[in-house]
C-alpha cells in the first residue's frame, strides 16, 4: 500500500529509502505501538510509523502537476485484530494520516474513527438498498426524492411488494395470527 514510504527521521523524506509493506522483515521499529482490549474484535494492536509518505506518481489528481510531486508526510498505521465478529480470518489494516508526529493517544483514536466511519458506511449503504436507491440510476436530487416517496407510499396494504417484511393484514382482512 505504501512502496515508496520512507524510514522516518533518518535523513531528508526525499534521500529516504522505502520501506515495502508486503516485506515484514524490511520494516523498522514502529514507534508508537498501542493495544486496546476490545469487545467485538479482541485485542487490537496498532503500530504506527510517524515521518512517513506515500510515493506520489504523476496519476490521478497529480497528473496535470508540473515538476517533481510533493512529499506529504503522515504516519502509516498498521491495524491487527485478533479476530473479526463471525469466526473470520482477520486480515490487517493498513491506514495512512497527514498527521506527521502522530503518538500514541493520537494513533489509537485514528483507527477507530476509521472503525467508527467504516460502520456508518456501511449502515448507509444498508438504507440505499432497504429504499431502492441501488437499483434505478438516479441522476439528480430530485430523482432521489421521487423515487424515496415511490418505495415509502409502496405500503405492504396496497398488495405490492415493499423493501420490508409483511408485519400487518391488509385493509379488510383478519390480523396476522400469533401462535405462542
Amino acid at each position: 500500500m505504501f512502496p515508496g514510504a520512507a524510514v522516518p527521521h533518518r535523513a531528508p523524506a526525499a534521500a529516504r529509502p522505502g520501506v515495502p509493506v508486503h516485506r515484514p522483515a524490511s520494516w523498522p521499529e514502529p514507534e508508537v505501538t498501542t493495544g486496546t482490549d476490545t469487545d467485538r474484535y479482541g485485542m487490537a494492536v496498532a503500530a504506527a510509523w510517524p515521518g512517513l509518505h506515500p510515493k506520489i506518481t504523476h496519476r490521478g489528481s497529480w497528473v496535470q502537476h508540473q515538476g517533481p510531486p510533493p512529499i506529504v508526510e503522515g504516519t502509516v498505521i498498521r491495524l491487527t485484530v485478533e479476530h473479526l465478529p463471525g469466526d473470520r480470518h482477520p486480515e490487517p489494516v493498513w491506514l495512512w494520516c497527514s498527521d506527521p508526529e502522530a503518538g500514541s493517544d493520537r494513533v489509537d483514536r485514528l483507527w477507530q474513527m476509521f472503525l467508527r466511519r467504516f460502520d456508518l458506511e456501511h449502515t448507509f449503504r444498508l438504507f440505499k438498498q432497504t429504499l431502492g436507491w441501488t437499483a434505478p440510476r438516479i441522476r439528480s436530487p430530485e430523482a432521489a426524492d421521487r423515487w424515496t416517496w415511490i418505495v415509502i407510499t409502496r405500503t405492504p396494504s396496497s398488495g405490492s411488494p415493499g423493501p420490508w417484511p409483511r408485519t400487518c393484514a391488509a385493509p379488510g382482512s383478519a390480523p396476522p395470527r400469533r401462535d405462542g
